[in-house]
């Protein structure tokens, strides 16, 4: 994975100084991923204790690759998703914590997203799952999570139900699909049909399709909240966006923005924030969130 040979490539040129700033900035997703793979660069044991709050972190793919790091699981924030995996991925320490084999026990509380992910990550699991309620259960975007890392799932799929957004994503990311099950549709036809809020969406998570957009027309659609929605996965965009927009006026959306990408905080009146944005955003950038 390329972010944690990224991660992986600073740390062997860093200082123990930089390694420790490190380790407070970098995602602790991308150092578990990183630790999976590379053990040696385990931080020290205040680091653990800091995450024991964290419920979304790749428990199981760390235990089931390096098991020597089980000491620092704090299991009362182990989510029921990487509880599942976990099973499957390292039997022997399930059941040594939970000896009554409770895991697909965890499967009726999962959200549909973590049914999604479950799948995407372990499709032996599909087997023992419900078809039936997982369409009446499925959004178009937790379907196109699921076929774009498990595509053999698509003969369970309503197609009729999905979206002309997910359509677009589809035939981007996995066009084989798109064209057996659309063989005359052209996925850009669908563009037209797309609001406000799915345009914004369509280039958050396919960035590479800005090269067929009218940037005039998506400055005179757009609200702010689409544009910082789009500025806070793709901030690259920044140079279609007229700041003069959010000058002397309070909105709802610089918490969203600015803990993504604090960066444009130099474009922030932090005068105009309404006094529980300043609040939260004091303490971001104070480091204590």
């Amino acid at each position: 994975m390329k972010v944690v040979e990224e991660l992986k490539a600073k740390l062997e040129n860093a200082s123990p100084e930089k390694i420790k700033i490190m380790e407070q900035s970098e995602d602790p997703i991308y150092w578990f991923l990183l630790l999976a793979e590379y053990p040696e660069f385990a931080p020290e044991s205040a680091w653990w204790f800091a995450l024991r709050n964290r419920y979304d972190l790749p428990w199981s793919q760390l235990l089931a690759a390096q098991p020597q790091f089980e000491e620092y699981c704090h299991w009362e924030s182990v989510s029921r998703l990487e509880l599942i995996l976990l099973a499957y991925r390292a039997p022997e320490i399930f059941q040594r914590r939970f000896p009554q084999d409770i895991a697909h026990d965890l499967y009726a509380f999962l959200t549909p997203l973590e049914k999604s992910s479950l799948l995407s990550q372990l499709p032996e699991y599909a087997d023992q799952v419900d078809w039936d309620e997982i369409n009446a259960e499925f959004s178009n975007g937790n379907w196109f999570c699921l076929l774009s890392f498990q595509p053999q799932f698509e003969k369970y799929c309503h197609w009729e139900s999905v979206s002309r957004l997910d359509l677009m994503i589809l035939a981007y990311r996995a066009p084989e699909i798109f064209q057996r099950m659309f063989p005359q549709g052209r996925a850009h036809d669908l563009y037209a049909f797309l609001t406000p809020l799915e345009k914004s969406c369509l280039l958050s998570q396919l960035p590479e399709y800005a090269e067929f957009i009218d940037w005039d027309e998506i400055n005179a659609e757009f609200s702010v909240g689409n544009w910082f929605s789009l500025l806070a996965d793709q901030p690259q965009f920044e140079i279609y966006f007229d700041w003069s927009k959010v000058e002397k006026q309070p909105n709802h959306y610089w918490d969203m923005l600015l803990k993504k990408q604090p960066q444009f905080a130099i474009h922030c009146d932090f005068e105009q924030l309404y006094p529980n944005q300043r609040r939260r955003l004091k303490k971001l950038f104070e480091g204590k969130e």
